[in-house]
């Protein structure tokens, strides 16, 4: 007899390396229609490689003096700003009620998968999350453009 998870689950077996579109397949909420995803599928070199990555702290690579100043700044406001109430990045917070962001400069999506993770996507994002997404359990944060950008220097900074 079929355990409860065995029964609703999928088991996919890939054969052939690339990357390739998802659609969440059950009813999550406003949004629904929304939730896309990327599925990687690598070589067992290149998966190991990936996984032992996603376990280290995130590392912020070295920048100009200005840049680094401003993922500095956006470090400083992740770290005092509701985020951490929710999300985990590596080292500095610990919450898991929403996505890991230790390496969300790694990723090609953000908001479940709705919009390319692109600096213009993200400082929208940051801006009015219920706007881009209905339903998004992500509030308003009511953060100034100097935050925003601060806060987009210092996420695509965590690969």
């Amino acid at each position: 007899m079929l355990s409860q998870h065995e029964r609703d689950s999928i088991t996919l077996i890939p054969r052939v390396p690339g990357m390739y579109l998802g659609q969440c397949a059950e009813f999550c909420g406003l949004s629904h229609a929304n939730m896309r995803f990327r599925v990687f599928v690598d070589t067992p070199t290149q998966f190991a490689a990936w996984s032992a990555q996603q376990t280290a702290r995130a590392a912020v690579p070295g920048r100009p003096v200005e840049a680094a100043n401003l993922v500095e700044a956006g470090a400083h406001v992740y770290a005092t700003s509701p985020c951490v109430t929710c999300h985990t990045v590596s080292g500095v917070s610990t919450q898991r009620v929403g996505p890991d962001l230790t390496h969300f400069g790694s990723r090609t999506t953000l908001a479940g998968g709705t919009l390319d993770n692109t600096s213009a996507n993200l400082a929208k994002w940051l801006r009015d999350p219920p706007a881009l997404k209905p339903g998004a359990q992500t509030p308003d944060l009511g953060l100034s453009s100097q935050q925003i950008a601060e806060l987009v220097a210092y996420l695509e900074s965590l690969k």
